[in-house]
């Protein structure tokens, strides 16, 4: 569906702005994420999910992540698979979900038995929102085991036993607008 990646060009775009604009956050994330929202309003509503699904590989591209996408038959639920090699541990996989819409509990559930399919152990599920996902937090009974008062394991309260990075959509805009900030910085002083 898209040709160049789309964060790219987003980037160009920006970076030709005002340049009071490209040293606030702020600016460029309300941006980047008018262009997104306006290119996805383009497209009649069944197929926003799936040039969603592009513009979150796209993202991931254009952070250097090595990116397989699956096809749209047979992928085992996972819309494409993230390879990063990690010396001197080998290669680590993640599959990779996109999902236009808020998830919840369900929505989880669903990737955690396509990664199992697939035989892959950690996955990214990238949602344009989430509800309260407090299923996948680990259980208070087996926290308080775990962290106790001799917490050798030196476990820190928020720890959390969950195989699936969620990403809401936000955190892309932020990610990205940060991103461009530390581009502006590398060539100009303020």
């Amino acid at each position: 569906m898209l040709r160049t990646n789309f964060f790219k060009e987003i980037e160009e775009k920006i970076l030709y702005e005002d340049e009071e604009i490209l040293f606030n956050d702020k600016k460029i994330r309300e941006i980047a994420e008018k262009i997104i929202l306006n290119k996805i309003n383009e497209f009649e509503e069944r197929k926003r999910g799936l040039f969603f699904e592009e513009i979150i590989l796209d993202f991931f591209e254009y952070k250097n992540f090595k990116i397989f996408r699956t096809k749209k038959t047979r992928d085992f639920g996972l819309d494409g698979l993230i390879k990063i090699d990690i010396e001197p541990f080998g290669n680590l996989k993640l599959g990779l979900q996109v999902k236009y819409k808020k998830i919840d509990s369900k929505d989880v559930d669903l990737l955690v038995n396509a990664l199992n399919f697939a035989e892959i152990k950690v996955g990214v599920l990238v949602c344009k929102d989430a509800g309260r996902l407090d299923k996948y937090n680990i259980s208070s009974k087996l926290k308080a085991m775990l962290i106790g008062k001799e917490n050798k394991l030196n476990i820190k309260e928020d720890f959390n036993i969950n195989p699936v990075f969620i990403l809401k959509f936000d955190d892309i805009l932020d990610i990205f607008s940060h991103n461009i900030r530390g581009v502006v910085e590398m060539f100009y002083k303020k």
